[in-house]
Protein backbone atom coordinates (compact mmCIF):
# COMPACT_ATOMS: atom_id res chain seq x y z
CA UNK A 1 0.00 0.00 0.00
CA UNK A 2 1.33 3.46 -0.54
CA UNK A 3 3.16 5.20 1.79
CA UNK A 4 -0.08 7.57 3.70
CA UNK A 5 -1.14 8.48 6.45
CA UNK A 6 -3.13 4.75 7.13
CA UNK A 7 -1.71 3.10 4.56
CA UNK A 8 0.82 1.18 7.15
CA UNK A 9 -2.73 -0.47 7.91
CA UNK A 10 -3.96 -2.08 5.08
CA UNK A 11 -1.64 -5.38 4.17
CA UNK A 12 -2.81 -7.29 0.47
CA UNK A 13 -1.60 -10.74 0.81
CA UNK A 14 -0.03 -10.51 3.97
CA UNK A 15 0.87 -14.08 3.56
CA UNK A 16 0.13 -16.73 1.68
CA UNK A 17 2.26 -19.94 3.55
CA UNK A 18 2.41 -20.98 7.52
CA UNK A 19 4.64 -18.83 9.92
CA UNK A 20 8.06 -20.62 10.14
CA UNK A 21 7.96 -21.03 13.71
CA UNK A 22 6.42 -24.46 15.19
CA UNK A 23 2.61 -23.11 16.08
CA UNK A 24 1.60 -24.88 19.49
CA UNK A 25 -1.09 -27.31 19.46
CA UNK A 26 -0.39 -28.10 16.35
CA UNK A 27 2.10 -31.12 15.91
CA UNK A 28 4.08 -31.70 12.97
CA UNK A 29 1.09 -29.72 10.97
CA UNK A 30 1.80 -29.26 7.62
CA UNK A 31 -0.80 -27.18 5.98
CA UNK A 32 -0.10 -27.78 2.40
CA UNK A 33 -0.15 -31.84 2.49
CA UNK A 34 3.08 -31.59 1.18
CA UNK A 35 2.00 -29.60 -1.84
CA UNK A 36 2.71 -26.18 -2.96
CA UNK A 37 0.79 -23.36 -1.45
CA UNK A 38 -2.00 -22.21 -4.02
CA UNK A 39 -3.10 -18.51 -4.08
CA UNK A 40 -5.20 -17.56 -2.00
CA UNK A 41 -4.64 -20.82 0.14
CA UNK A 42 -4.01 -18.85 3.23
CA UNK A 43 -3.55 -15.86 4.62
CA UNK A 44 -1.80 -14.75 8.32
CA UNK A 45 -2.16 -11.29 10.19
CA UNK A 46 -0.45 -10.99 13.63
CA UNK A 47 1.52 -8.22 15.53
CA UNK A 48 4.65 -9.15 12.99
CA UNK A 49 2.69 -8.23 10.06
CA UNK A 50 1.18 -4.99 11.32
CA UNK A 51 3.01 -4.02 14.47
CA UNK A 52 0.88 -3.14 17.20
CA UNK A 53 -2.08 -5.00 15.94
CA UNK A 54 -3.09 -6.36 18.83
CA UNK A 55 -4.81 -9.06 17.16
CA UNK A 56 -3.85 -12.61 15.34
CA UNK A 57 -5.74 -14.11 12.62
CA UNK A 58 -5.37 -16.75 10.05
CA UNK A 59 -7.81 -17.91 7.03
CA UNK A 60 -7.33 -21.03 5.57
CA UNK A 61 -9.13 -22.16 2.48
CA UNK A 62 -9.67 -26.22 3.02
CA UNK A 63 -10.94 -28.68 0.47
CA UNK A 64 -9.59 -31.69 1.89
CA UNK A 65 -8.97 -33.56 5.23
CA UNK A 66 -5.85 -32.57 6.72
CA UNK A 67 -2.80 -35.67 5.76
CA UNK A 68 -2.79 -36.21 10.10
CA UNK A 69 -5.83 -36.13 12.23
CA UNK A 70 -6.89 -34.45 14.40
CA UNK A 71 -4.25 -31.87 12.95
CA UNK A 72 -4.51 -29.76 16.09
CA UNK A 73 -4.55 -30.76 20.14
CA UNK A 74 -6.73 -30.40 22.79
CA UNK A 75 -5.44 -26.69 24.44
CA UNK A 76 -6.58 -23.73 26.25
CA UNK A 77 -5.10 -19.82 26.30
CA UNK A 78 -5.10 -18.44 29.49
CA UNK A 79 -4.77 -15.16 28.12
CA UNK A 80 -6.84 -14.62 25.25
CA UNK A 81 -10.13 -15.56 23.68
CA UNK A 82 -10.69 -17.01 20.32
CA UNK A 83 -13.16 -17.27 17.60
CA UNK A 84 -13.10 -20.13 15.61
CA UNK A 85 -14.85 -19.96 11.91
CA UNK A 86 -16.29 -22.76 9.42
CA UNK A 87 -17.45 -20.47 6.92
CA UNK A 88 -18.58 -22.34 3.74
CA UNK A 89 -17.20 -20.99 0.37
CA UNK A 90 -20.23 -21.43 -1.96
CA UNK A 91 -23.61 -19.95 -2.63
CA UNK A 92 -25.02 -22.55 0.21
CA UNK A 93 -23.88 -22.79 4.10
CA UNK A 94 -22.15 -26.82 3.48
CA UNK A 95 -19.00 -27.00 4.31
CA UNK A 96 -18.63 -30.52 2.57
CA UNK A 97 -17.55 -31.91 5.77
CA UNK A 98 -18.46 -33.14 8.95
CA UNK A 99 -16.91 -31.02 11.51
CA UNK A 100 -16.32 -32.50 14.69
CA UNK A 101 -14.76 -30.11 17.45
CA UNK A 102 -14.45 -30.57 21.59
CA UNK A 103 -15.37 -28.24 24.28
CA UNK A 104 -14.29 -28.43 28.17
CA UNK A 105 -12.22 -30.61 29.70
CA UNK A 106 -14.41 -33.29 29.74
CA UNK A 107 -13.91 -33.05 25.15
CA UNK A 108 -17.95 -32.68 25.11
CA UNK A 109 -17.96 -33.39 21.41
CA UNK A 110 -20.30 -31.34 18.66
CA UNK A 111 -20.59 -32.28 14.97
CA UNK A 112 -21.46 -29.90 12.16
CA UNK A 113 -21.23 -29.44 8.35
CA UNK A 114 -22.36 -26.04 7.87
CA UNK A 115 -20.92 -22.70 8.57
CA UNK A 116 -20.63 -22.19 12.38
CA UNK A 117 -18.84 -20.27 14.51
CA UNK A 118 -17.07 -21.29 17.81
CA UNK A 119 -16.04 -19.13 20.57
CA UNK A 120 -13.42 -20.58 23.14
CA UNK A 121 -13.63 -17.99 25.85
CA UNK A 122 -9.99 -17.70 27.63
CA UNK A 123 -9.31 -20.46 29.65
CA UNK A 124 -11.35 -23.09 27.90
CA UNK A 125 -10.31 -26.37 26.50
CA UNK A 126 -10.83 -26.47 22.93
CA UNK A 127 -9.90 -28.81 20.17
CA UNK A 128 -8.89 -31.55 18.57
CA UNK A 129 -10.36 -31.02 15.92
CA UNK A 130 -11.54 -33.44 12.71
CA UNK A 131 -13.02 -33.78 9.12
CA UNK A 132 -14.58 -36.43 7.58
CA UNK A 133 -13.89 -36.72 3.69
CA UNK A 134 -14.95 -33.89 1.78
CA UNK A 135 -17.53 -34.17 -0.94
CA UNK A 136 -16.56 -33.13 -4.39
CA UNK A 137 -15.96 -29.81 -5.18
CA UNK A 138 -16.81 -28.11 -1.86
CA UNK A 139 -14.18 -26.20 0.46
CA UNK A 140 -14.70 -23.85 3.04
CA UNK A 141 -12.29 -21.59 4.90
CA UNK A 142 -11.27 -22.13 8.42
CA UNK A 143 -10.73 -18.45 10.56
CA UNK A 144 -8.86 -18.11 13.48
CA UNK A 145 -8.94 -15.51 15.53
CA UNK A 146 -7.17 -14.96 18.75
CA UNK A 147 -7.51 -11.72 21.02
CA UNK A 148 -3.56 -11.29 21.40
CA UNK A 149 -1.35 -10.17 18.37
CA UNK A 150 0.96 -13.73 18.60
CA UNK A 151 -0.25 -17.29 18.27
CA UNK A 152 1.98 -19.25 20.95
CA UNK A 153 4.81 -21.32 19.34
CA UNK A 154 6.64 -24.34 21.45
Amino acid sequence: MAETKYGKYIITNPMNVMPEENLAHHPDFDPTGGRPPRPGQGVFLSGDTIPGCPYYCAIQRTSEVPPKQPFITAHKHDDADEIIMFVAAGPDADLGTNVTIEMGEEGEKHTFNETTMVYAPKGVTHCPIWYSPFKEGKEFYLIAFLMQPYYPTE
